[in-house]
């Protein structure tokens, strides 16, 4: 097979710590349990971290704080129709973390931690937003 050299470079690891997030893909699926689900590709500092949103009782208050970090946030008790699409592009700060792979656990990656919605990362995350040419 042909192929194009392009020196992509190989697998990088991100510090964990705190950092802007712009979901580059999103896709629906079902979980592995059955549940409707949204994959999020993110792109943090060129580097490539995978995060999950499942729509589960339990699970509701990552959708919360997903949206609350982004700025799609609804008022409280409003309705929000969360697509994939409208993850899309989707601008938060997120605090990064490590955890060894499923396959082998000999490997290590990154996970999103958490999507931050303090003040602080709210105020980072809407400048951020302002800065990006969408």
């Amino acid at each position: 097979m042909r192929v194009q050299f392009q020196d992509r470079g190989g697998f990088q690891l991100l510090e964990p710590g705190n950092y802007i997030a712009i979901v580059a893909e999103a896709r629906e699926g079902t979980s592995n349990a059955g549940n409707p689900k949204i994959d999020l590709k993110l792109n943090i500092n060129e580097v490539i971290v995978f995060d999950q949103l499942v729509f589960t009782e339990n699970a509701g208050w990552k959708i919360d704080t997903f949206l609350k970090a982004c700025g799609l946030a609804p008022a409280k008790g409003e309705f929000v129709e969360l697509t994939a699409d409208k993850c899309l592009n989707a601008v938060g700060r997120v605090r990064i973390g490590t955890k060894p792979g499923l396959k082998d656990p000999s490997k290590v990656y990154n996970c999103v931690d958490a999507w931050l919605c303090d003040k602080e990362s709210i105020a980072i995350a809407d400048k951020a937003r302002d800065d990006i040419p969408f």
